[in-house]
């Protein structure tokens, strides 16, 4: 028993309040050998002034007190920010319901009634010990996520924060991998979930986020250029080289190396991409010397994966070497509830940018949008809001300024009864070859266009035109 500060802080702590020195010390010995550390105090003005001191994880109070009761002990200490948390258990002979409730309204969480009974005294002790450990538990990783949401807001914007469960769960997937700088990872996903911008979070909220963030459309880089690009090379080391060039693996040494639509090379290039992700070395066009680099390489694909390794498309050693790691951007129809948040973001930040006032938008907006199917994910979302604001002529947003929308145009949301398909061709192939010429018919044979309504890169329209001989 201690009248002092508690001397052993791994321990939790208790303190009793109680004028009787034979309840002191009977309760002090029994919870010392369930192992908590104790301290005590014979009047609550003694209390008073120990509390602040020692802030015990959980206080026994007696009711009966002379000069300043357990009722007044409790008010004052519930009234005071220091201590108004602390768990207070009652000491009381008094169990009648009067009693028992007052003592809840003022701030009590049980009691416990005279004379004591070991078992049941030491059980209400670890019990509220424990829902407070618990408590505390969960206001640090509130207190964290609230952290983690606000580095990402400072780093990448709004666009990334959803208060979907899936959004959140993404979240707590980043904040993990983050802390381990070498750990690779790979983002799947439809086109336009955000898969870039999950990738700048993760080197944001990591050791390396001083150091450089490199993005790299792997379908954009010709074959012919991809060691030049990826490795650099030397002056003079073929045609065109007219000057030293440093690659992508040297720029983004000790940051990170963003690949995105990875899937896109072509089997050779992923087995030169492997060398170096497992040497961790580069050698440019031209030299024999090697160069050490220092990159944590994180890949996005909108591909399916699986498909890919069956078909032998993609090397398994690669993806083993690239998915260390993954996580899953599950598309925007999937989480309607991100939808108001990105709306209201992007509707300041568009207006904003566009020197336009919109301080509104019509509750209407928000029902519609929430329940169309975004093929093109947050992409298409960030299109319908530019395009809104353009066409908008007040300071509100309304479903005028949405004719895409619009009940019996082209983008009328999709009708979910699949009855009228029971006859389909359900040939995957022939299915996305006609879905390739009807976007072409309805872009006039823009290709651009097309591709931005199919919610694929250029790139990835050109190898379908070239597949289904529709060049």
């Amino acid at each position: 028993m201690k009248n002092q500060r508690f001397s052993d802080l791994n321990k939790q702590h208790i303190l009793i309040i109680d004028d009787e020195a034979i309840n002191l010390k009977i309760l002090s010995r029994k919870l010392e050998t369930e192992g908590y550390e104790v301290i005590v105090a014979a009047s609550g003005e003694t209390a008073l002034h120990l509390v602040k001191q020692s802030l015990p994880d959980l206080i026994l109070l007696d009711i009966m007190m002379p000069d300043m009761d357990g009722y007044e002990v409790c008010t004052q200490l519930k009234n005071s920010p220091l201590t108004q948390d602390i768990p207070l258990i009652f000491l009381t002979s008094k169990t009648n319901t009067e009693d028992v409730i007052k003592g809840f309204e003022l701030g009590a969480v049980d009691y416990v009634g005279k004379p004591f009974k070991s078992l049941e005294l030491l059980a209400r002790v670890k019990t509220h010990l424990k829902l407070r450990s618990t408590e505390n538990q969960l206001q640090k990783m509130e207190l964290n996520y609230s952290l983690i949401n606000q580095e990402l807001l400072d780093n990448i914007g709004s666009e990334i924060i959803g208060s979907s469960d899936k959004m959140q769960a993404i979240i707590n997937l980043m904040t993990k991998v983050a802390k381990f700088p070498d750990t690779s990872v790979l983002i799947t996903g439809e086109s336009g979930t955000g898969k870039e911008l999950v990738a700048r979070g993760i080197h944001a909220l990591s050791p390396r986020s001083k150091n450089y963030f490199y993005a790299v459309n792997c379908s954009a880089i010709p074959e012919s250029l991809f060691e030049s690009e990826f490795f650099g090379h030397k002056k003079g080391a073929f045609t065109g080289a007219d000057e030293h060039r440093t690659g992508m693996f040297e720029i983004a040494d000790k940051g990170t190396l963003f690949l995105d639509e990875v899937a896109d090379m072509k089997l050779e290039l992923q087995g030169k991409l492997l060398r170096v992700l497992e040497e961790k070395k580069v050698t440019r066009v031209g030299t024999h010397k090697e160069i050490p680099v220092d990159v944590r390489v994180i890949a996005a694909t909108n591909q399916n994966i699986s498909d890919m390794l069956a078909e032998k498309n993609f090397r398994l050693d690669l993806y083993h070497r690239l998915n260390t790691f993954e996580i899953h951007i599950p598309p925007l129809r999937e989480r309607p509830q991100d939808i108001p948040p990105l709306v209201e973001y992007y509707a300041k930040h568009i207006s904003n940018r566009l020197k336009k006032k919109i301080s509104a938008i019509d509750d209407q907006v928000f029902n519609i949008l929430q329940n169309y199917d975004f093929p093109g994910n947050i992409r298409e979302l960030k299109n319908f809001i530019e395009k809104a604001v353009i066409l908008c002529d007040s300071n509100q947003l309304t479903m005028a300024d949405f004719p895409n929308l619009s009940p019996g145009s082209n983008y009328a949301l999709p009708q979910k009864d699949l009855s009228s398909m029971q006859n389909a061709d359900f040939n995957l192939d022939n299915m996305e070859k006609n879905l390739v010429i009807l976007a072409l018919q309805k872009a006039n044979n823009n290709k651009s266009q097309a591709a931005q309504l199919l919610a694929i890169t250029r790139q990835a329209l050109d190898r379908r035109l070239k597949k289904y001989n529709l060049d």
